[in-house]
């Protein structure tokens, strides 16, 4: 029986993988199974599993990183989305960040750093896709940097905890513009702010799409309130999921969806 080159069985392998993320069940059915048909395969799925890493507690940080331990050298380069709760502590978050340097998505829902060291690693990843909240956003910014920060980011979601007023939005808007790939803005916060969105999107004019998330209690009226500009995209109660960062990327594409049938909607009107 001929034998495949390594480089096309593992591509099978994780085209299986691929192939049954659809269901999470089955996904960690065919992932278990995949484990025991060899010792090669057990470590191509297991790099291809923690392609994705989410911690909702500091202890979630420490098991992995036992686990990055016992893998092959480059095993931590793999882990391309990195995914941490405001219940991680800092230290933690600083510990995984260092250990994978290569992620390309981050979501990181946590307070502000009081030091420079995780805003500093953060800036330092090549991300295509973050997820943060909004003044651990401007600490990152904030640092001496070259004009132009993240310079592969395309996609920014921005949560705003803080319910007063934003100080001066140009602070805001000004650091936005350093990130030249970005094309796409979303804006999660209660109340909802038509005003400060406009602001926005006047300051922003080369961005494709604005998604501004409502709460669940937000009056149907407040889609309508969001329609002077044809690139808002008003989402209904976008909750990013501790578990899962696709939850948020599913985001993008439902912005993306009701741009194009409402743009549609005004053709044929």
């Amino acid at each position: 029986m001929a034998t495949l080159p390594p480089e096309l069985e593992r591509e099978i392998f994780e085209y299986a993988l691929i192939s049954s993320k659809i269901e999470r069940e089955e996904y960690s059915r065919v992932k278990s199974t995949l484990s025991l048909v060899c010792q090669r395969v057990h470590q191509w799925t297991q790099i291809f599993f923690y392609r994705s890493f989410g911690a909702k507690a500091g202890t979630d940080v420490t098991k992995f990183l036992r686990l990055v331990a016992r893998m092959p050298p480059g095993f931590s380069d793999r882990v391309k989305e990195l995914r941490f709760g405001h219940r991680v502590p800092h230290p933690e978050i600083i510990e995984m960040v260092s250990a994978c340097n290569k992620a390309e998505q981050l979501a990181c829902f946590v307070e502000p750093a009081t030091k420079p060291d995780l805003p500093l690693l953060i800036r330092q990843l090549p991300l295509t896709r973050l997820w943060i909240e909004h003044s651990h956003f401007l600490s990152v910014a904030s640092l001496e940097t070259p004009p132009k920060l993240l310079p592969a980011l395309t996609h920014l979601y921005l949560v705003f905890w803080d319910r007063r007023p934003i100080k001066d939005i140009t602070v805001l808007t000004r650091n936005i513009l350093r990130l030249p790939s970005l094309t796409h803005l979303a804006l999660s916060f209660t109340p909802s702010n038509p005003a400060l969105v406009k602001t926005i999107c006047a300051a922003l004019p080369d961005l494709h799409i604005i998604v501004v998330t409502l709460g669940d209690n937000t009056p149907n009226t407040s889609q309508a309130e969001y329609s002077f500009d044809p690139r808002i995209a008003p989402v209904y109660e976008a909750v990013f999921k501790e578990n899962d960062i696709s939850d948020c990327n599913i985001l993008w594409a439902d912005a993306a969806r009701f741009i194009a049938q409402r743009r549609a909607a005004d053709r044929s009107g």
